[in-house]
């Protein structure tokens, strides 16, 4: 029995045929009642030319609709780009090439050739905020000192009161000397880094804060307090104790605990030994007393004097000369052995 075989009449569609013919009607741009007419046997010519026209039409359509779609997305990233690219004009504009480098300048030289202005002001015995103004038209590069002191600025007392305030308390020469250091300090204005290793940026005609920790220079004198103005000054122009301006050194680098600084000043500035230190207390009303250091803090303080003892002998050590004589390493009369 052979196999039926259909051949499509004379003036009907091929398969490979229907294609153009289809893909209008499935992209949408021809009605379906035009493709029934489309596909009958025998179709006319003209209605696949129709088709074919209309799907270049679409495959035009689509290009316009991609180009659109890709001028609409550069768009797009153009508006998110432009805000940034006029941030980064303005500051390059903010960073103008005739701002003068900054000057490097020691405190108190500073201070006393009028470029800065400071002031120390004690929160209590164990830290103070220090506020450095700037004077002059251009940046500062403010070297901090390895070791300061901070006393109190002595008032003129009023007439009546004995060198006394109305409220009893001494008119500065009462309140507690301060003491500390500033080698590991620094940074920018307003405590931000930018500056470093004893080293303080501070922008024209600006302030630079920061806090710095103390110790109390004599033992028994009233605590510090705001409200007390205070003057810092070079250490050597209060002491001229070598240990004890190493002690400051050292305290000032940083990484010493408050208390075990503070024990070790008074045993060296204040001769208190190391058994008064220890049973030194601190009285509650109502309950037990407590010790003034514990013994990690004292231990901690007897290995900083050891350590300030060591820096001071260095530093009282005379310098050499080149116009001494080197010391012979043997006797005059000592003779050198012979070689062989």
């Amino acid at each position: 029995m052979g196999i039926a075989r259909i051949v499509p009449p004379p003036g009907s569609l091929a398969g490979h045929q229907l294609v153009p013919v289809l893909a209008p009607f499935f992209l949408g741009f021809t009605p379906l009642a035009d493709y029934a007419k489309t596909m009958t046997v025998g179709a006319s010519v003209e209605a696949l030319a129709r088709n074919r026209n209309r799907l270049r039409e679409g495959s035009t359509m689509l290009r316009t609709g991609r180009f659109v779609a890709t001028w609409l997305a550069v768009a797009s990233l153009a508006t998110m780009l432009l805000p940034g690219v006029g941030a980064a004009e303005r500051r390059a504009k903010s960073r103008r090439p005739d701002t003068p480098p900054a000057e490097a300048v020691e405190l108190f030289a500073a201070i006393e050739g009028g470029q800065i202005d400071v002031q120390f002001i004690p929160r209590d015995s164990r830290e103070a905020r220090v506020i450095i103004k700037n004077n002059t038209k251009k940046p500062l590069n403010v070297r901090l000192p390895d070791a300061f002191a901070a006393a109190p600025v002595l008032a003129q007392a009023p007439p009546g009161l004995g060198g006394r305030q109305a409220g009893g308390a001494g008119v500065g020469g009462g309140a507690q000397p301060m003491g500390g250091g500033m080698g590991g300090m620094g940074g920018g204005m307003g405590g931000g880094m930018g500056g470093g290793m004893g080293m303080m940026n501070v922008p024209p005609e600006k302030i630079a804060k920061f806090k710095v920790p103390c110790v109390c220079l004599v033992h028994g004198k009233p605590e510090p307090r705001p409200a007390i103005p205070y003057e810092i000054k070079p250490f050597e122009s209060y002491s001229d104790d070598t240990k004890l301006s190493e002690l400051m050194k050292l305290f000032g680098k940083g990484g010493i605990s408050q208390r075990a600084a503070q024990a070790a000043t008074w045993h060296v500035a204040n001769d208190m030994t190391w058994d008064e230190l220890a049973t030194k207390a601190i009285e509650h009303i109502g309950a037990p007393s407590e010790p003034y250091f514990s013994q990690v803090e004292l231990a901690a303080a007897m290995e900083l004097v050891a350590a300030a003892s060591r820096a001071a002998l260095e530093q009282e050590k005379p310098a050499p000369t080149d116009s001494a004589p080197a010391e012979s390493a043997t006797p005059p009369s000592a003779t050198l052995p012979s070689a062989e």
